[in-house]
This record gives C-alpha cells, structure tokens and sequence, in this order.
C-alpha cells in the first residue's frame, strides 16, 4: 500500500473545499434573476502549474454563465507565481495553461491579465508574455477596478 506525502494530502484537504465554495458561488449567481456587471476569476497561488487547473476550471464556469447570461463581461487577473507558467519561454512545460489562456482571450473574449510588478520581481518583462495575455501595472489593482465596476469576485486560490 502507497501513502500520500503529507504535502498531497495537505493539498487535497484543502483544495476540494475551495473548489466546493466557488461552486456554490457560481450556482448563486446563475440563479440570480439578473446578470451581475460582470464576474472577476481571481487566481493567486504559490504553485507556478495551478493555472493548468485553474482555468480550465473559469472557461467552464464562464461557460456556464454565459449560458445564462449571454453577454456578461468576464475577466481574469493572475497575480501569484502561477503567471510564470504563461511566459512564451514556459508554454511548452504549460501547454494547457496557455492553450485555455488563448481560449479564454481569443474564443470567449475573456481577458486573462497578469501582473508586471510581479514578474519584474522575478526578472520577467512584459515581453516575456505572449499577445494572448494581457500584461497590466499591478494585478490587485486590475483587480479593484473590476470590483469598483461592480464585478462580482471570486477567488480561486491555492497556498
């Protein structure tokens, strides 16, 4: 008999709760009678592959809502080492992350942003992204201008 790491199991505990509590978000608003503003998918980890989980994850919930909602205006803002994954020089190694990337941005007219203060941290320049991913000043503040707009936010995180 194999034993998880304590690392996997630590992992496993607590991502399936919060896959659980976005869920639940989502349900809310596709019963809601009216469409929101718009929806934000916030995305901050620590684990430079959680974009090859986390937006596959958004290009269904946004499915879902704009099944609802037709027209309602999505977004994305990755601010956390996960956007690393999506550097050209990385897009072999995270191939997933940058295909759902270019469906989000170029199929369903989602932008998916990242942060440039961050990545100028870790010596990654604007350049380094390709055109399919919009490089902005500073993610969380991407991320209040959603929410000033009357973006509903959710946060799909994992630390």
């Amino acid at each position: 008999m194999k034993f998880l790491p304590a690392a996997a199991f630590v992992l496993i505990a607590f991502s399936a709760p919060l896959c659980a509590d976005t869920s639940r978000e989502i349900d809310a608003l596709l019963k809601r009678d009216s469409a929101p503003a718009g929806v934000l998918f916030e995305i901050v980890s620590g684990d430079r592959g959680y974009l090859a989980e986390a937006l596959p994850r958004v290009i269904r919930y946004s499915d879902a809502l704009r099944k609802r909602f037709p027209d309602l205006p999505i977004a994305v803002v990755s601010h956390g080492y996960e956007q690393f994954a999506l550097t050209t020089e990385h897009s072999k190694d995270n191939a997933a992350a940058h295909e759902s990337a270019k469906v989000l941005s170029l199929t369903r007219d989602i932008p998916v942003h990242v942060c440039a203060a961050f990545a100028a941290t870790h010596n990654v320049d604007a350049s380094e992204f390709p055109e399919y991913v919009d490089v902005v000043s500073q993610g969380p503040t991407q991320v209040q201008t959603y929410v000033e707009f009357g973006y509903e936010h959710i946060v799909l995180d994992l630390f």
